[in-house]
């Protein structure tokens, strides 16, 4: 459900994204951009405290081809498998401040605050989304730094999944290594027993998928 605020968020926002092609999906609550690989998004979502309306914004990547090796491992419902971002970050953790949301008080406060958004996007974030949207930069992005947590999407079970096939998509050379590593990082995390054998068969799996 979109609740009123949102709709004046949508609303302000959707001609200047569209500028960049980034269109509204109001049942989503995101503005999406075809990409040959999949799509690029911006999620917004708000909650209310206290007289005040606090507004995340998310953005994020999605690789189809990814997404549906690692779907066919992950225990995800059907409905929701073509809407998975690969890669997704807040604004707030993008900048290292993790808690930090845009605020709106009352009506008159929602143009400063949507030019606030699109203003972070002209300076940063299209570049981001732009310059990370391959396979190659997906791999990094994701295994980086594979015996650590990433901060380029929320689940991370589903990260070392997604890490893995990144891996192999992109002929990265450390590939088995970074397999090993998310056995370790999964029982780190307390990933579930299912969680690991389904991970297991996602890394013999890989191991041997052809990419001609």
């Amino acid at each position: 459900m979109i609740s009123e605020i949102e709709n004046s968020i949508y609303k302000e926002l959707e001609a200047d994204l569209l500028k960049f092609g980034f269109v509204l999906y109001a049942n989503k609550k995101q503005f999406r951009k075809t990409t040959i690989v999949g799509f690029q998004n911006i999620v917004i979502t708000t909650s209310s405290v206290n007289g005040k309306t606090w507004v995340e914004v998310n953005f994020g990547i999605r690789h189809n081809r990814l997404e549906q090796i690692v779907h066919q491992f992950l225990d995800q419902s059907i409905e929701f498998q073509e809407d998975t971002n690969t890669i997704i970050i807040s604004v707030g953790k993008f900048n290292d401040d993790k808690y930090f949301n845009f605020e709106i008080e009352n009506e008159n406060d929602v143009k400063d605050e949507c030019i606030a958004i699109i203003d972070f996007f002209i300076q940063t974030g299209f570049d981001f989304l732009n310059n990370n949207s391959s396979i190659d930069q997906i791999d990094r992005l994701l295994n980086q730094f594979p015996n650590k947590n990433c901060k380029f999407i929320y689940n991370q079970t589903n990260r070392c999944y997604k890490g893995l096939v990144a891996a192999k998509l992109s002929n990265n050379k450390n590939f088995l290594n970074i397999g090993d590593a998310y056995k370790t990082l999964l029982l780190k995390n307390n990933s579930t027993g299912l969680e690991c054998q389904k991970y297991n068969s996602l890394f013999r799996y890989m191991q041997h998928l052809s990419l001609n």
